[in-house]
């Protein structure tokens, strides 16, 4: 790899000839800027990570995290290192749906478009752009590290030369087994949650604004029972796949048959539809593991725990 110099230079704010802020220009690395709204952006995006907002000089890590980034970017010129756009447009829109669904703005495009001051598209070119950079720093700092070894002494020198009062205090800590034992549901439970569903659904069938009425009462999903069964507008990958076969071909206010998924049974009522996103209600019922069952499980654990005892004792004694 070619040897990389640069010139890192501060500047205040950029402004019109009327004097108004149009961003601040914090750095320049090279060819590259950087803003005051790229290291908003990113510290947006950080804070919706949990714990983040909590962290000290959280924009002073971000502004030396994108100099960092565009100290590589440098370097992926020189060695004409690209990336593919494919690649790009999956993590832009990973990206869109993230600060969507965030509760900053609930969902809402007309929310985020009002934050940035700017229509969606633009803001997914301006996006597209700061990926494209991300991914290409990533790709030149793998290859900077791809043949670095670390060894075990490499490991015990740089820990010996810690000060002792700078290493952090670690609680102490056990290595542990189990064995679990987890009942099956019956066969008679599921038959029971699967008629009770389609009772429910004989009565919604013709009238479908009674679905937001029974999700409330009878759903077993926290999250949507209080809001009438209703998700909210999700894309297919955003479901669990039993779940979005059928929801994805549901008619306007029709309900489903029982879909049986990981959760659970359901039944789905399509609300609306809006590009390649979909607002379903649902009510969920969990089968559950008979009392029974649990009993039975319980004395398996009692005799294997003291089969397990008597052999402690055959072996140390």
């Amino acid at each position: 790899m070619k040897k990389l110099l640069f010139a890192i230079v501060l500047l205040p704010f950029l402004s019109n000839a009327q004097g108004t802020v149009l961003d601040k220009i914090v750095g320049i690395v090279g060819e590259n800027i950087i803003t005051k709204s790229d290291i908003e952006q990113q510290t947006l995006y950080m804070t919706q990570q949990e714990g983040a907002s909590k962290t000290p000089n959280l924009r002073c890590r971000v502004f030396e995290d994108i100099l960092f980034e565009k100290l590589l970017l440098v370097q992926a010129k020189i060695d004409s290192i690209e990336v593919d756009d494919k690649q790009i447009e999956s993590e832009l829109n990973k990206r869109i749906d993230y600060y969507l669904n965030s509760p900053l703005f609930n969902g809402e495009v007309k929310k985020l478009e009002a934050y940035y001051g700017k229509p969606l598209s633009e803001i997914k070119d301006d996006f597209r752009r700061k990926i494209r950079d991300q991914m290409l720093a990533q790709k030149v700092q793998g290859q900077i590290t791809a043949d670095v070894k670390v060894s075990p002494n490499d490991i015990m020198r740089f820990y010996n030369g810690i000060p002792k009062d700078s290493l952090p205090l670690i609680n102490t800590e056990f290595e542990i087994g189990q064995i679990v034992r987890k009942p099956k549901v019956s066969q008679g439970e599921k038959d029971r949650v699967r008629d009770f569903l389609l009772d429910l659904r004989d009565q919604i069938k013709d009238n479908p604004t009674l679905f937001a009425a029974k999700a409330l009462i009878y759903s077993e999903d926290p999250g949507s029972r209080i809001k009438g069964g209703e998700l909210g507008y999700l894309k297919r990958e955003e479901l669990v796949p039993e779940f979005a076969a059928v929801a994805f071909n549901l008619k306007d206010k029709f309900c489903s048959e029982v879909v049986e998924s990981d959760f659970g049974y359901h039944i789905i009522q399509l609300i609306d539809r809006r590009g390649e996103s979909i607002n379903v209600r649902h009510i969920l019922i969990t089968p559950k593991v008979l009392n029974e069952d649990l009993i039975k499980a319980d004395k398996f654990l009692d005799s294997l725990y003291t089969e397990l005892i008597k052999l402690r004792r055959n072996v140390f004694f």
